[in-house]
């Protein structure tokens, strides 16, 4: 119980509730520009994304890790660390949904707009936990041995492997399921791979 108290601190609690305020940010924009506004999914997923994204930052800052940076040049290096982070999970988000959307609507009918639905979610957890520690480690870190220290604790408490195995577990589910039944995924790799 004392170690899900010390990983359950105020950091974390914040973390959450604006993580839970910015997936809805990403979620409804997406669900919108592509249900009522007939956005192409992956477009309506990366305008969703770019939205929460800067939503994310200013919460992030302010109320999450808050930020000591006092100068301008501080400020600008802080939040490019941020966009930064962000741009690769953003890639992680749209490559996941590209993905999913193929390999998942091949075992499952809800219709379409619900299974984007479905796809972005599952997406969107994975991106968290990662948004989580590239946030915290690289771009609001206070000092970078106190963040290395923290994080290999963290990454060795009982509390942390399961998570760690579900993502490799997910990750390598998705990369052999979309290899092997994802017809876009085959365009794909004749588009980039043998054009």
């Amino acid at each position: 119980m004392d170690k899900i108290k010390k990983l359950l601190n105020r950091e974390v609690i914040f973390y959450i509730i604006f993580g839970v305020l910015t997936t809805l940010v990403n979620i409804i924009t997406s669900y919108i520009l592509k249900a009522f506004l007939h956005v192409e999914a992956n477009i309506a997923s990366t305008i969703g994304i770019i939205f929460s994204i800067l939503f994310a930052y200013f919460t992030n800052r302010k109320w999450v890790f808050n930020s000591q940076a006092n100068t301008i040049k501080a400020k600008w290096t802080e939040f490019f660390k941020f966009i930064l982070g962000r741009a690769f999970t953003m890639v992680v988000e749209i490559i996941g949904v590209f993905l999913l959307n193929d390999v998942l609507h091949a075992f499952y009918n809800f219709g379409d707009n619900i299974g984007f639905l479905i796809d972005k979610c599952i997406i969107t957890v994975i991106v968290i936990i990662l948004n989580f520690f590239i946030s915290k480690f690289f771009a609001f870190k206070k000092k970078w041995e106190s963040g290395l220290l923290e994080l290999e604790v963290f990454m060795s408490s009982s509390f942390f492997k399961p998570f760690y195995y579900l993502f490799i577990f997910v990750f390598v589910l998705i990369i052999f399921v979309s290899c092997f039944f994802g017809p876009s995924i085959a365009r794909f790799r004749i588009l980039f791979f043998w054009s």
